[in-house]
């Protein structure tokens, strides 16, 4: 089976244990929330190396991985990159590669090189976090051609999203009327020990 079988081990975030202030997840977009494990293990027949790679990488790059990896096209608006060249080793790590995050409440993060800026509404930070990497000091006042490339990154990256059908359709609908509904909403049982391990892990409450 492990011939034909791709293994992927990874987080959808991290925790904060105080570092920032508080505890849990979902508030912040500081790197013990966002920079998480990916570990892939690829058919046993391939041959690629065991290795870690230096640079940046984002969970949006583990489809288009899998896909490359088991011969098969990726889903069409598939977003990120095939990490299988970064797997063979046929690339190497450039420092101006940026990696994005963004969270419900409008926070916008964006890593590139030794840098990281957090935009929080009108108000930014800025972290070295090869010096810092404990996001201690805000260099916001401080470097503010850094904090110009961010802005310009950040800029490119929400400026590359096109429309999507469900905004195509609103617009070719008269004034007032809504789009129908894709998918009815459904009810389903969760038995107790699933709901333990959801209240353990912080997704709901009493």
């Amino acid at each position: 089976l492990l011939e034909d079988t791709v293994i992927a081990v990874l987080s959808d975030h991290g925790e904060e244990f105080f570092e920032h202030g508080s505890v849990g997840h979902g508030h912040s977009l500081y790197e013990e929330m966002i920079h998480v494990p990916l570990i892939i293990r690829p058919p046993s027949g391939s041959s690629i190396e065991p290795g870690r790679w230096p640079g940046e990488v984002s969970l949006v790059d583990l489809v288009p991985t899998v896909c490359e990896l088991t011969g098969h096209e990726p889903p069409g608006g598939t977003e990120g990159r095939s990490l299988v060249p970064v797997l063979e080793r046929e690339v190497q790590p450039h420092g101006l590669a940026a990696s994005f995050a963004d969270f419900l409440s409008g926070q916008l993060s964006v890593r590139f090189g030794r840098y990281k800026a957090i935009y929080k509404g009108l108000s930014a930070e800025l972290f070295d976090l090869r010096e810092d990497p404990k996001e201690s000091h805000n260099l916001a006042g401080t470097r503010p051609i850094a904090l110009a490339a961010a802005r310009d990154l950040l800029g490119h990256h929400l400026g590359r999203n096109v429309e999507t059908e469900d905004v195509a359709e609103k617009k070719s609908l008269p004034a007032g009327k809504a789009p129908k509904k894709r998918h009815k909403a459904q009810k389903t049982h969760i038995d107790p020990e699933t709901r333990e391990q959801l209240k353990a892990l912080g997704y709901i409450d009493e």
